[in-house]
């Protein structure tokens, strides 16, 4: 079996997959690795190959865990064989959850244009062509940024949470940000889904990211986008089934 980790801004998962189905996964918060090495104490033993992506510093202590685990463990980087083209004019810049999710889209699309809209601590868009080239993307500010920068940029908006009323007029100023970010993002979102659509009418747009995140903007989005909370792990697993099979 494969194991993948993914580690996020907020969040890590962790998958273990036999071929290319999926077996079992977890999820938890990225400064709490405990849960994710218990995960993966469990299928230590009929693991043969693992492979991490993180978008920031190496986290140490899964770092030092990993070293005693009885695998093989590879860092996703620009270096390793793809299963795609990549036309980014600075691909060592490329974030390697980026990567993964379009290595995903490959999988489960292959030969069709591709939009991979991932919601996280940013949300991106990644645009996949029916050849199999990775055309390049935009970033932008995910639902907590939108709401910490109102808050750490102006005199007296408090810092509020994200979970709450969201209405079309907003009745406080606490709904009123609320609101204003989540309608927004929506907004933005499907902004970019039909401007993509109506250049690519034979495309797929997957939306991916945390479950409960992709889920709070799901039902605004258009009814034609699939979703796809794993797309990131199934991209890894084929990374790392591409680079097993190339050794």
């Amino acid at each position: 079996m494969n194991l993948v980790i993914d580690i996020g801004n907020t969040h890590a998962k962790a998958a273990v997959f036999q071929g290319e189905t999926l077996q079992d996964s977890v999820h938890c918060r990225a400064n709490s690795p405990e849960k994710l090495q218990s995960f993966i104490e469990a299928y230590a033993n009929s693991i043969d190959a693992c492979i991490v992506s993180s978008v920031g510093q190496a986290n140490m202590p899964l770092q030092d865990f990993l070293k005693s685990c009885p695998f093989s463990v590879v860092v996703l980087n620009a270096e390793m064989k793809l299963p795609f083209a990549n036309l980014y004019a600075t691909p060592h810049t490329l974030g390697s959850d980026r990567m993964a999710a379009v290595a995903g889209a490959m999988t489960c699309f292959p030969e069709t244009d591709v939009l991979i809209v991932d919601v996280g601590t940013c949300v991106t868009y990644d645009f996949l062509d029916g050849r199999g080239i990775y055309r390049g993307g935009n970033i932008s500010p995910g639902i907590s940024l939108r709401l910490m920068s109102l808050h750490e940029h102006t005199a007296r908006l408090p810092l509020i949470e994200k979970d709450g009323d969201v209405e079309e007029i907003g009745t406080s100023t606490e709904v009123a940000m609320r609101s204003g970010v989540m309608l927004g993002l929506q907004y933005e979102v499907n902004g970019y889904i039909e401007r993509f659509v109506n250049q690519h009418p034979q495309s797929k747009v997957i939306l991916t990211g945390g479950k409960k995140k992709t889920m709070s903007i799901k039902s605004h989005l258009k009814p034609y986008v699939s979703i796809d909370c794993h797309l990131v792990e199934k991209g890894l697993n084929a990374i790392l089934r591409q680079n097993a099979e190339k050794a």
